[in-house]
């Protein structure tokens, strides 16, 4: 795999995130109806959590009203169900036939709410505190200097990180690319892995392969979190 393909595999890599972002932004609640609102929906039906896609219609006859129709009339309690469950916060009215959901207008304290959820969809924003878990905070918290808390440190970002491994032609080893995207720019880094023993034998063999594909190891080497984390706080000053 040469660079071309690298960054190919990478780009491929990052439409399938950016996928993933516009269906999280689908599902978000805005004060006017949209189908794609209960995308992310999964239904208990006959013991399996089902897309509520592939068990009912969903239409907005109205600016602020969906319409669930269920393509067997079963699955309309369980229907009902997931949506009084779920993080919604919608109320469903069942007829016995369809189910009614009205969307509210939004008030001032959700449009604040959907502002920072929309942030830290695009930004991955977050407090530390949310970021780790109570084994990590607890961690952190025992290594800190005495008259600092976990509240005072400050995530930097966003770093988006790519990997994957090859097999580049010409080179007996596998590689890993790692590919680093920051806010003003990126890192590539090219790595392999060998015994101890074969360490310098590699190295040698590395250079060379990376130096007849352009790549020049003779210019001066930067650390790649050093790099980022320059990256960062100028980013973020």
């Amino acid at each position: 795999m040469n660079t071309e393909q690298i960054l190919k595999d990478c780009k491929d890599r990052m439409e399938k995130a950016l996928d993933v972002l516009r269906n999280e932004m689908k599902g978000l609640r805005t004060g006017r109806a949209s189908p794609a609102l209960l995308d992310a929906l999964r239904v208990e039906y006959y013991g399996s959590p089902t897309p509520i896609k592939q068990l009912a219609s969903v239409s907005a006859p109205e600016p602020q009203q969906l319409l669930i129709k269920p393509f067997d009339a079963a699955a309309l309690k369980d229907i009902e169900k997931a949506i009084r469950a779920s993080d919604l916060g919608l109320a469903p009215d069942n007829d016995g036939k369809v189910i009614r959901l009205k969307i509210p207008a939004m008030s001032g304290d959700q449009r604040t709410k959907m502002a920072k959820k929309v942030k830290e969809l695009i930004t991955g924003d977050r407090d530390l505190v949310d970021v780790l878990d109570d084994a990590q905070r607890d961690l952190l918290a025992d290594r800190l200097p005495g008259s600092m808390d976990i509240a005072d440190l400050r995530v930097l970002g966003p770093v988006h990180l790519l990997k994957c491994k090859f097999s580049p032609e010409g080179f007996a080893r596998k590689m890993t690319a790692e590919l680093w995207l920051l806010p003003s720019g990126r890192i590539l880094e090219l790595s392999t892995k060998c015994e101890p023993r074969e360490a310098f034998q590699t190295a040698a063999e590395t250079k060379v392969f990376l130096a007849d594909h352009g790549i020049d190891l003779g210019a001066p080497q930067e650390l790649k979190t050093g790099t980022a984390l320059a990256d960062l706080t100028g980013a973020n000053a």
